[in-house]
């Protein structure tokens, strides 16, 4: 018995010991003394070596799925924004503005906070609308007679959920593509549930609005302008 039974069974052992310590090239190598071990080897080094692939499958999606966050978290990043911001609270600073100044930096550590977070990636619309405010309370402050905004926003659609900076990039591109420092842009803002249950979020600006060549291109689903890695809807 100990040479058909108890032998064969301490080298499965072993086997699994060494895969349990991380060894996943430990394969159980030689003919066995019957050929029903001989099927438990051949289907341990089968299971050990699928298990290895998985392993680094998973290892390799993980570090991809990461460096995908930290793109978008790149991506999300705005240099000139955030200098722009900052040349704001200079000037205030220089005219002694205090209160502007107060209300510039509660504005941006709450529009920073929200937009790094990571621990979720649905929200409410009370939760986005809150960024989307914070947002426009810094280019209120920094454009007053430039900017003017409008919200609507149904009472019992402020709790369903959306993907977080749905709203926010939507209002970011009025400020980027519609905005004229020159004359008074306005942004409204909407939500209601209809119905059926649907909410609808209506999001509009009294810019110009796209060209007759970019609407086409939007209506096709054509690309526009220049290739490059962007965060958008």
């Amino acid at each position: 018995y100990k040479k058909y039974i108890f032998a064969p069974m301490s080298g499965v052992e072993t086997a699994i010991a060494q895969v349990e310590q991380g060894n996943w090239d430990y394969r159980i190598e030689g003919k066995s003394t019957s050929t029903e071990f001989d099927h438990i080897n051949e289907n341990f080094n089968a299971m050990s070596s699928e298990i290895h692939s998985l392993k680094i499958d998973i290892y390799e999606e993980e570090i991809q799925r990461q460096q995908v966050e930290l793109e978008y978290l790149h991506y999300q990043i705005k240099p000139h924004f955030f200098l722009n911001v900052i040349n704001t609270i200079n000037s205030m600073a220089q005219i002694k503005e205090t209160s502007m100044i107060q209300k510039m930096t509660q504005y941006l550590s709450a529009y920073i906070r929200y937009t790094f977070r990571r621990e979720r990636s649905m929200v409410t619309i009370r939760e986005e609308l809150e960024n989307v405010k914070n947002y426009l309370g810094m280019q209120l402050l920094r454009f007053p007679d430039s900017l003017e905004c409008e919200i609507d926003m149904e009472t019992r659609a402020m709790d369903v959920e959306i993907p977080a900076m749905t709203m926010m990039t939507f209002v970011e591109n009025i400020i980027k593509h519609a905005f004229d420092m020159y004359t008074c842009t306005k942004i409204t803002l909407r939500a209601f549930m209809d119905d059926n249950g649907c909410v609808h979020i209506v999001i509009k600006d009294s810019g110009n609005g796209f060209g007759e060549e970019a609407s086409g291109h939007i209506m096709h689903c054509k690309e526009i302008g220049a290739g490059g890695k962007q965060v958008g809807i």
